[in-house]
């Protein structure tokens, strides 16, 4: 939540600037100052939904060794959803 509160003030102070300078009219201020906002209330999901594809894969690898029938459907949504998981451990890794 700091990188978002950073944004937050960053935007501000620019958009700020921009405003006395009439470069940007006051509408358009909310706009870029409620954006981080906005950003980080659609992202805050990711990192429970990449748990749960993690789970999921597992549960399908376990499926899988037990015999049990698995989709290829399933499978190939499981996959792509993995690669976006690994992307996102990295990610996190990273920073």
């Amino acid at each position: 939540h700091l990188a978002t509160g950073a944004a937050l003030v960053g935007s501000l102070l620019l958009g700020a600037q921009a405003l006395a300078a009439g470069a940007l009219d006051p509408v358009v201020l909310a706009v870029v100052v409620l954006t981080p906002l906005t950003v980080l209330e659609v992202t805050a999901a990711l990192p429970g939904a990449a748990v749960q594809v993690w789970r999921s894969r597992q549960a399908a690898v376990r499926q899988r060794r037990a015999g049990l029938s698995v989709t290829r459907h399933a499978l190939s949504r499981i996959s792509i959803l993995t690669s976006y998981s690994n992307f996102m451990a990295a990610t996190r890794a990273r920073s």
